[in-house]
C-alpha cells in the first residue's frame, strides 16, 4: 500500500506503528549480521517509538537539514502526496511546519551529525549534494565518538 492507503485505512496511528516495527527489524537484521545499512526514514520517524535510540544504538545518525525556506517550499509542491497536510491551506501549512519543527527539534538534535540538504532542486545540485554526503559519512564509514559534536 501506499503512504496515502495506509493512512486513509489505518490512520497515522496505524502507519507510525508499521514505520517502528520495520525500523526496528532493519536495526535489528544490521546488528546480527554486521552489515552497514542506510536508513532514509521520514521526519516523524525519529519522534516516535524511542526510535531515536535505536537509532543512535544501531549506526551513525545523520540529520538531513534544510533552511525553513527550502522546506516551506518542498512540503508545499508535495502536499498532495503527503496526508497530513494534503489538505493544509498555505498559511495553515506555515503554522504546521513552525509547530511540528519545534517539537521534533529536541530528538533531531540528539542525531550524531548534520548535514545541509538544502540543495536538492536541481540535477546538477542533487550530485552535488550526494558526493558531498558520500564523501563525508560514506567513505569512510567511521562509527562517530560518543558525544562527538554535530557538523553544522
Amino acid at each position: 500500500m501506499s503512504v496515502s492507503e495506509i493512512f486513509a485505512r489505518e490512520g497515522e496511528q496505524g502507519f507510525r506503528s508499521r514505520e517502528a516495527r520495520i525500523l526496528t527489524a532493519v536495526a535489528d537484521e544490521a546488528r546480527s549480521s554486521g552489515a552497514t545499512v542506510a536508513v532514509a526514514c521520514g521526519g516523524g520517524t525519529p519522534c516516535r517509538h524511542q526510535a531515536m535510540d535505536l537509532m543512535l544504538s544501531a549506526g551513525t545518525v545523520v540529520w538531513l537539514n534544510a533552511s525553513a525556506d527550502r522546506l516551506r517550499q518542498r512540503l508545499r509542491d508535495g502536499r498532495a502526496a503527503r496526508p497530513l497536510i494534503a489538505r493544509l491551506s498555505d498559511a495553515e501549512l506555515d503554522l504546521y511546519i513552525d509547530r511540528v519543527s519545534a517539537e521534533r527539534a529536541p530528538a533531531y538534535a540528539r542525531a550524531h551529525r548534520r548535514f545541509d540538504s538544502s540543495f536538492l532542486d536541481s540535477p546538477a545540485e542533487i550530485a552535488r549534494s550526494v558526493e558531498a554526503f558520500i564523501h563525508q559519512f560514506i567513505t569512510p564509514c567511521t562509527p562517530p565518538r560518543k558525544n562527538s559534536p554535530s557538523t553544522p
